[in-house]
């Protein structure tokens, strides 16, 4: 038979299965139990609540349960319906909110400076899909023209981003979806200013002829392009020039572009290696660096004549002046006033003055290698290797910087050099009396005291007729008067000598005693005479040096 139970088949003679050993109902041995599940039907006792084959809670009812299990078995459906909806609730969020971020305002601005910086003709393409923006052929030549400026673009490109005034900006354009903006770009004017002085010009700008009074001025404004200005005086030659209006031009400022003609001016033209240094017209600073001029000569604008330039340098020792240069048909060029320009180094050389370091070699490429501001003659630069230590010498130098004096030692060798500097001293004065000159003098220091002295002397020389008739044939020197020492960062020495002279017709002798001031260039290597003073009733000795001249 088989079991109620578990449906094993088993013989029907036996009480129970023997798989599961539940009671064969069949057999005379069997008796009904009082308790059964009432789900299975499997045999409890009588306080068994949940049913040992099935779980079947035998104190509640079969509906109520069967109802529970069918909605458990929806619930899985359920949360995967749920988690569907919400993934493409997720989804359609997502899209959206990227949608509105490539419109936004950054990530449009973003956009535009990229399409600005990386091609003229999609900038233009872009510009005139802009309904309002209405320009002639001419005036997107002379736009295209802008645009093919090496750093247009970039300085165009900055503005935008940083949401400054430029000739470009970002206008709002209708709405696609809701919430969502499209934008377009949109060319702003430039505000030109045209200022006359004695004349009236007809003043001829891009597309529109304009007339100013004598002393006077009008304000119109520009699409951005390079424009031939050509302004046409009642009287006289026409004048043109070519002017970059744009709101990021070196020319704008204060708001607007500044244009004067002027009757004679003319765009100068400017000569000189100095390329960092800055370009002043009139005393006023015109923001433009010789190089940018050179590169782009407009940008200097038409000046009259009688323009004053001067350029000014920058170093990290301080500002370079040139002098002052009047403005006149040919190339303007400066010359320093107070600065030197370093001889070609290693860039990391040190670069001493008086002593000092001021700096690296390298350091002063900003400034066109200039140091400054020096005065030549007077401050000695020198370029010493990266490495390379400091001598005594130039530490006692450095030391002696503030206006303390430290005495150097007088070596032998020290002491031949100033008696020969002092030897060619002597017989330099005797050339420059006899030719008349004061190109003869190798070791005098420019402007000194010294120099002074010897000019005038050369001029009373000249106003008494001119005549030498005697010659130097010897020099004395008082050992114990040479001194050595070191002072602001500098090397002097003194010494006392005596000059002898011989009169040619009579040969009568004849000396003079003074006490002479030397300074040491450091560069040069060499002994320069700055100041003298004549010592009356001073007699050498006989022991001291004697230097024969003859």
């Amino acid at each position: 038979m088989k079991c109620p139970n578990c449906q094993t088949e088993y013989d029907a003679s036996l009480e129970q299965c023997p798989h599961c050993q539940t009671a064969n109902p069949e057999h005379q041995a069997y008796h009904k139990p009082s308790h059964v599940c009432k789900n299975c039907a499997t045999p409890l006792q009588k306080n068994d609540r949940y049913c040992p084959s099935c779980g079947f809670d035998q104190q509640r009812s079969i509906v109520r349960q069967t109802s529970s299990g069918k909605a458990t078995r929806f619930i899985g459906p359920m949360i995967g319906l749920f988690a569907f909806l919400l993934l493409v609730a997720l989804s359609l969020g997502a899209a959206y909110y990227f949608i509105s971020q490539a419109n936004s305002d950054d990530a449009v601005r973003s956009e535009s400076v990229v399409i600005v910086k990386r091609s003229s003709n999609e900038t233009i393409a872009r510009l005139k899909e802009n309904a309002d923006l209405k320009l002639s052929e001419a005036g997107w030549a002379r736009f295209r023209e802008l645009l093919s400026l090496d750093d247009y673009r970039t300085r165009m490109a900055d503005a935008l981003n940083e949401i400054r005034t430029g000739d470009l900006m970002i206008e709002p354009g209708d709405k696609t979806l809701r919430y969502i903006p499209t934008h377009r770009l949109s060319m702003q004017p430039v505000d030109v200013e045209i200022t006359t002085g004695d004349a009236s010009f007809e003043v001829i700008l891009g597309d529109e002829t304009l007339t100013v009074p004598a002393n006077d001025r009008i304000l119109t404004q520009a699409m951005p392009g390079i424009y031939r200005v050509i302004y046409r005086p009642d009287e006289g030659k026409e004048i043109e020039e070519e002017v970059e209006i744009s709101h990021h031009a070196i020319r704008y400022q204060a708001g607007k572009i500044e244009l004067m003609p002027r009757l004679g001016a003319f765009l100068p033209t400017i000569r000189t290696p100095y390329q960092t240094g800055r370009i002043f017209i009139n005393g006023q600073d015109s923001g433009l660096t010789v190089k940018e001029v050179d590169e782009r000569p407009q940008l200097l604008g038409v000046h009259p004549p009688g323009t004053v330039y001067q350029l000014k340098i920058d170093t990290v020792m301080g500002q370079v002046l040139s002098n002052e240069v009047e403005q006149t048909d040919g190339p303007i060029s400066f010359e320093l006033q107070n600065g030197l320009v370093l001889a070609r180094s290693e860039t990391a050389d040190l670069v001493f003055v008086n002593g000092e370091k001021v700096g690296t070699y390298g350091e002063f490429a900003s400034s066109g290698y200039v140091v400054g501001p020096i005065e030549v003659g007077k401050d000695i630069v020198r370029i010493q290797g990266e490495g390379t230590e400091q001598t005594p010498f130039e530490a006692t130098l450095a030391e002696s910087m503030g206006g303390k004096e430290i005495e150097l030692e007088l070596t032998d060798d020290l002491k031949r050099t100033l008696i020969a500097a002092t030897r060619r001293f002597t017989l330099d004065s005797f050339q420059s009396l006899k030719q008349e000159t004061m190109d003869t003098f190798t070791n005098v220091l420019p402007d000194s005291e010294i120099e002074i002295r010897l000019r005038d002397s050369l001029d009373l020389f000249k106003q008494g007729g001119g005549e030498l008739d005697y010659v130097p044939f010897a020099i004395r020197f008082s050992n114990d008067s040479f001194k050595v020492y070191a002072k602001d960062g500098r090397a002097y020495a003194e010494l006392i000598e005596s000059y002898f002279i011989k009169y040619t017709e009579t040969e009568y002798q004849n000396h003079t005693s003074w006490l002479k001031k030397l300074v040491y260039d450091q560069g040069l290597d060499k002994w320069f005479f700055y100041q003298d003073e004549l010592l009356y009733e001073y007699n050498i000795p006989e022991d001291n040096t004697l230097v024969f001249l003859e």
